[in-house]
């Protein structure tokens, strides 16, 4: 094909012909552009290395839904079931927690921070009463449970992500069952029980909408895809109490996620703060 003559393209760039049409073509497409919602679908894909030195890679597909709020309760039904003789409670299902206010109404305050606890009201204290909502880590389920159990309630509200407690069920089915234990016991509504004073929040951050890290590099590992979910799951819970006076924490042993967790959130004020056991 011939190029066209010099003379025509010569006045064509004389006149800005192109340049006005690309710039009119730009304005009418910053005009309609729409801003479309998050897709409900994605598909994340790994590679590793066996042990004879083979790449794998493994492709999942995975459905995202927008209506999971910011975690569940487990229930514990008045009714109850004998089993081998013994009075055992009966499991309700789960309850889901809608928006910040329902979040504020669940939550309870340490006993040192006045009392045996109490439903949480907008604006907070003081930092000797503050109450503050921990995000765990999957080390800390594994190796630091202990903390989460203790009688004394020190972590009054504890949110359990659905990734650090797969984890904690493949490494070790003893701690996974205490922790769906904890899940369960906090919603007891027995006075008597050591865990009435404690709200534990179930988070499904797998296909949660908001909670789904984007692959921005190909050196990103499954490892570093889950700690950076994990600290996405602190993100949404810091901007959905910002403002209450209710700190947010993400407690990790992981030196190297709390580091990257700073540097996420810049120089601005921070939504949660990272810290160790």
């Amino acid at each position: 094909m011939s190029p066209p003559p010099e003379d025509a393209v010569a006045e064509i760039f004389a006149d800005g012909g192109l340049n006005e049409a690309d710039d009119e073509e730009n304005d009418d497409d910053e005009e309609d552009h729409i801003d479309l919602p998050p897709p409900l679908w994605s598909r994340p894909s790994h590679f590793r290395v066996t042990r004879r030195g083979k790449i794998h890679k493994s492709v999942a597909e995975r459905y995202l839904r927008d209506d999971l709020g910011l975690g569940y309760r487990i229930s514990v039904q008045s009714t109850t079931r004998k089993t081998g003789g013994a009075v055992v409670a009966t499991t309700g299902p789960a309850r889901r927690i809608d928006d910040a206010d329902e979040l504020l109404a669940s939550l309870v305050r340490p006993p040192s921070a006045g009392g045996s606890g109490g439903e949480a009201k907008k604006g907070g204290g003081g930092a000797e009463n503050k109450m503050r909502v921990v995000i765990c880590d999957a080390n800390v389920l594994l190796h630091n449970l202990d903390v989460l159990e203790h009688p004394s309630r020190a972590l009054s509200n504890i949110v359990v992500p659905q990734t650090a407690l797969l984890e904690c069920r493949h490494r070790s089915l003893t701690a996974y069952g205490r922790v769906v234990e904890l899940l369960r016991s906090s919603s007891s509504s027995v006075p008597s029980s050591p865990d009435s004073g404690r709200c534990c929040i179930f988070f499904p951050d797998v296909h949660h909408v908001e909670t789904q890290p984007t692959r921005q590099s190909n050196a990103l590992t499954i490892n570093d895809e889950n700690d950076r979910r994990i600290r996405m799951v602190a993100e949404v819970y810091g901007s959905s109490l910002s403002g209450t006076g209710v700190e947010v924490v993400l407690l990790s042993d992981d030196a190297g996620s709390r580091s990257k967790a700073t540097e996420e959130q810049g120089d601005v004020q921070l939504l949660y703060q990272p810290r160790s056991v």
